[in-house]
């Protein structure tokens, strides 16, 4: 959003897509009437590196994720600390997309796996906040209708 200062204290939704929506992640798989992600060796590493951000971004507090084939969700909170520094959304996707990217390419070595860019919302209110974490919750069990599906 223009002008706004994603450093500031807020709670952002947040997509990230992999190189070319690629289906390198991981596979949905039926089980009854519900649809289970199993990652590949990649979507555990981007698993691996996603839950390891608070370490090294402790004023975010990671509150919901979802993991597909080809994208991701996440939201997030961004807290005051006592030594608030300023950063952003856009800090946390880079090093998450870059130690993510290092892991992969550290046991294959020629893969691109991220999407230039993200998409990210600014959580307004709670009902905002109750849709999009309704979103995330349902994604998985939506993976049909996914535009890039095949």
């Amino acid at each position: 959003m223009r002008g706004f200062n994603y450093s500031q204290e807020a709670v952002y939704f947040v997509t990230i897509c992999s190189h070319e929506h690629k289906y390198i992640f991981g596979d949905i798989l039926r089980i009854g009437d519900s649809n289970v992600f199993s990652p590949s060796r990649i979507g555990e590493l981007v698993e691996e590196n996603f839950f390891q951000l608070p370490d090294r971004f402790p004023e975010f507090a990671l509150i919901h994720f979802s993991l597909l084939p080809n994208h991701l969700h996440f939201l997030t909170m961004k807290n005051k600390t006592d030594h608030d520094t300023a950063k952003s959304v856009s800090d946390l996707v880079g090093v998450f997309k870059s130690l993510s990217d290092r892991a992969v390419r550290n046991e294959m070595s020629m893969i691109r796996i991220w999407q230039k860019s993200f998409h990210d919302h600014i959580i307004r209110d709670e009902k905002d906040f109750q849709t999009h974490w309704l979103y995330i919750e349902e994604n998985l069990n939506r993976w049909n209708e996914d535009e890039y599906f095949i």
